[in-house]
Order: C-alpha cells, then structure tokens, then sequence
C-alpha cells in the first residue's frame, strides 16, 4: 500500500503541469459555456472547439511547429475568431442560427480531418490531443496560460453585470451600450481564446465537455446568474481534477476522464439539488 501511494505521489509529481493546464482550463471554459447557454447559444459551445481546432491544424501544416506557443496560440485565435464573428453577429432566427452553427461544427471537425490528413506534421502535432492526451507545456507556457485564465476570470467577476444585461436583452444593450461593437468583439475574442489554448493543451474533447456539461448540470432553478456562474466553475474544476486524478492511478486517457468527471459530478449535482428541491 504505501509502495502504492509512492508511485501515485511521483507519477503525480511528473503530471504537475498538465494538471495545472486543466485546472485553468476548467476555471474558464465552463463559465464561457454558461455564458453561451445564457444568450441561448450553446450551439457555439460545440462549434468552437471544433473550429479552434481545425485552425490549429491549418497553422501547423504551414510549418509552425507546436512548440512555438507564442506564435502558433495567437494565430489560431484570430483565425478562430474570423470564422466565427459573421455567424454570431448575424441578424437571423434562431432556426437558421442553429444550422449555421451546426454546420459550424461539422466544417471544423472535416476541416480538422483534411489538414492532419494532408500534413503529418500537423496529425503528429494534434493526434494526442484527439485521444484525449493532455499535451506537457513548458513551465513558463504554463504560467502565462494561468496568468490570462485568471486575467479573464478577474475580468469577467468585475465586469459581470453588463455582460447579465447583455445576456438578458441584446436589443436593449445596444441601444444604451456606448461601446457596444467593442464589448462584443472583446467578449468574443476571450471567448475564442479560452478554447483555442484549450484545444491546443487539454485538447478538444476536454473544452467541449468543460463548456457544455457544467453549463447543462449548473441550471439548478433560479438561484440567480451568480449563483449559476459559481455552480457551473466548481463543477467544472472538481469533475475536471477528479477525473484527472482518477486517470493517474489507472493509467487512463487524462482528458476523457477530465471530461467524465465533470459529467459525473454535474450530473450528481443537479440529482442532489433536485432531491433537495422534491424534498421542500
């Protein structure tokens, strides 16, 4: 038993920086996904993550290599970012919306098949990530991924009651937003961030299951969009560090059990807090 714990301390030790590329994944990316869900665009959730990842593809077959974080990560946001704009900012209906984003998501996932496919330095660059590997960034890398979760998260705490009122009736937030182009430019590109530095180092399946399930399990009745937020962040974080965890000691796919856990723990969640409720 305690040769047992040995290796589980040293095997743990040596997945410090991935776990740290987790926990500031799932401080982030689940509060984007609730705000999505919030503005009644959860269909994006899935989107992005595959278009983020289509654009890393794209910039690795032209060479870059996957090391060059401070080149490859900002590139593959604004590139993220352009594809995205026209569909979000567009004036049609719901309906029309939803199969443009559903498109969306299958022109990213093809898109991400054809440049691995045509390229074998971008398949051997992204492969791990699609089995639910967690890439091992550099330790400054890591820092500097922590540094702008915390940045955003900060941000967002600060600045939470004009994105609720932006949520809550767009109409009415732009007619009396001084700046509204600027907010919404702003707000999309954190967006595209978080799951393009995402989908590079925890990878795709990780982000999408961290901006939909705790976005999903979070809506526990009407506690409040704060209470929402906080719920879908803790879901995010426990179920992310549990899986992990969980991954280490029976030598598993890092991510699909990340990914898992933050299914499970959502889902005991909103079991618990219904109960709770049917018990009143």
């Amino acid at each position: 038993m305690e040769s047992l714990m040995d290796n589980f301390t040293g095997l743990l030790a040596f997945s410090i920086v991935p776990l740290l590329l987790v926990v500031a994944t799932a401080s982030v990316a689940p509060a984007a996904g609730a705000l999505l869900a919030l503005r009644n665009e959860i269909m994006l959730a899935l989107a992005l993550p595959s278009v983020a990842n289509a654009a890393m593809a794209l910039v690795l077959m032209t060479g870059i290599n996957a090391d060059k974080a401070i080149i490859l990560y900002p590139i593959a946001t604004v590139l993220t970012l352009a594809t995205i704009l026209p569909f979000v900012t567009s004036r049609s209906g719901g309906r029309l919306r939803e199969l443009h984003l559903a498109g969306l998501f299958t022109g990213g996932q093809v898109c991400a098949m054809l440049f691995s496919a045509l390229s074998p330095h971008a398949h051997n660059s992204i492969a791990h990530l699609l089995n639910g590997e967690v890439m091992a960034a550099g330790t400054g890398e890591t820092a500097a991924i922590i540094t702008g979760a915390a940045l955003i998260l900060l941000t967002g705490i600060v600045r939470r009651r004009t994105v609720y009122a932006w949520c809550e009736d767009e109409t009415f937030f732009r007619t009396t937003a001084m700046r509204y182009r600027l907010f919404v430019a702003v707000t999309y590109s954190a967006i595209a961030a978080i799951v393009t530095v995402g989908v590079a180092t925890v990878g795709p399946l990780l982000v999408t299951a961290l901006m939909v399930f705790p976005a999903l399990f979070g809506d526990i009745g009407k506690k409040g969009a704060d209470t929402y937020m906080l719920v879908v962040i803790v879901i995010g974080c426990t179920g992310s560090i549990a899986g992990f965890l969980f991954a280490l000691i029976l030598d598993l796919p890092p991510a699909l059990c990340a990914a898992t856990g933050a299914g499970v723990i959502g889902a005991s969640v909103r079991i618990i807090c219904t109960a709770g409720s049917s018990g009143h």
